[in-house]
């Protein structure tokens, strides 16, 4: 019998790694409720307001961004009740993951996702137009430059990520 221990907020700073090992910027704009769970490497860019509602589950290496200089759009994050997150996402501004949604691994997530949907892994979500990446980063049903580009990017981290794991570097455990 496994002794489950009290779920216990972990101190946040601005920058500063948790006991967990994720990070929150600007966390005067960031709400957790208990019971989540956020993997090592995680980064939350709370320009605007960040809430993660209770029992959330969110998979090291993702990125939550509230502001994005690119194309200057900005907007608060939040992740409902019960949402699951596959580690090395992008969740961009402006993004509402609904209660139980899923949103599985290497996934960029630019609109919102609504209640129980379940987002396939190295999709890029844009709504109900979603765009799936084979497992090597190609995207083949999207040529438009900047999704190559943006393609191309998430195949490099994810073959970096593999490099680190390999050799034993950077292998993060889930917390």
């Amino acid at each position: 019998m496994v002794d489950k221990k009290p779920w216990v907020r972990p101190r946040i700073y601005h920058g500063v790694p948790t006991v967990y090992g994720w990070t929150v910027w600007h966390p005067d704009n960031f709400t957790l409720y208990p019971n989540t769970d956020i993997g090592a490497g995680t980064c939350v860019f709370a320009h605007r307001t960040v809430g993660i509602e209770r029992g959330v589950k969110i998979g090291g290496g993702t990125l939550i961004y509230t502001r994005n200089t690119i194309n200057n759009t900005e907007g608060p994050v939040i992740i409902r009740e019960g949402a699951r997150i596959g580690s090395h996402c992008l969740i961009l501004p402006g993004v509402t993951i609904g209660e139980g949604a899923v949103v599985k691994a290497y996934c960029v997530v630019e609109r919102s996702v609504g209640k129980g949907v379940v987002v396939p892994p190295y999709t890029v979500w844009k709504g109900e137009n979603e765009t799936v990446m084979d497992r090597s980063g190609n995207c083949p049903l999207n040529p438009d430059p900047m999704h190559v580009a943006e393609c191309r990017v998430r195949r490099v981290i994810k073959r970096l990520w593999e490099r680190l794991t390999k050799r034993g570097k950077g292998g993060v455990s889930d917390v």
